[in-house]
């Protein structure tokens, strides 16, 4: 299971409906955006989403530092 905030579609990494949504991994410190972490007996993230929304709330619009760092970091 992960969560994905509301965030500027060119920063997405899920668009569902009119709206972009940044990835977050609830059980280990990571950065907003970076979807491509290997997990412990899976591997990568290959399953189909299934978006359960749970309010329509204000997008967070400061994560293209973060999207910059995930680029980086994958870079390096």
């Amino acid at each position: 299971m992960a969560v994905g905030v509301k965030c500027p579609r060119e920063y997405a990494d899920y668009l569902y409906g009119n709206a972009g949504y940044c990835f977050i991994e609830p059980t280990a410190p990571t950065v907003i955006t970076d979807n491509r972490s290997d997990y412990l007996g899976v591997g990568k993230l290959q399953s189909q989403l299934k978006v359960i929304p749970v309010s329509d709330g204000l997008s967070l619009n400061s994560v293209w530092v973060e999207y910059d760092d995930v680029g980086e970091w994958y870079r390096l």
